[in-house]
């Protein structure tokens, strides 16, 4: 009497582990840059929103008759500040924390895991500067 055995041999199991191993080891890379990126997005998204409060605030106060004004702090242009807005220095790691420092004019973005990212801003120009990681 014969058997009929089915199935995978150890070979064919061995190697299928090794080509997924592989293929893990070249996608976890590329997936550890992810959360970076989305940082980066949702940072340029508050700064661009910035940037717009502080022209529509301008736009105002020029239709005011009080010429070309803008803001002393860039998130008075806006409807809505972000989540974790303060007006004060920034919190301990572990927060999630935007701000503006009007000694030296700059806007800060303090992420949770402590890095903090800068952003130059003129109140008689009204521009944004660019990020930075050391403050300006």
């Amino acid at each position: 009497m014969k058997r009929n055995q089915e199935g995978f041999t150890l070979i064919e199991l061995v190697m299928v582990i090794v080509i997924l191993g592989i293929l893990a080891a070249v996608a976890i890379p590329k997936f550890a840059n992810l959360t970076n990126q989305a940082h980066i997005s949702a940072e340029d998204g508050v700064i661009g929103g910035l940037r717009s409060g502080v022209y529509t605030y301008s736009v105002n106060e020029m239709a005011s008759g009080n010429g070309q004004v803008y803001p002393t702090d860039p998130f008075d242009g806006l409807d809505q500040t972000p989540t974790g807005y303060t007006s004060t220095a920034p919190t301990p790691a572990g927060n999630d924390t935007w701000g503006f420092n009007s000694t030296n004019n700059y806007v800060y973005h303090q992420r949770s895991d402590a890095s903090k990212y800068y952003w130059s801003y003129s109140s008689s120009t009204g521009t944004i500067g660019t990020r930075s990681t050391s403050a300006p």
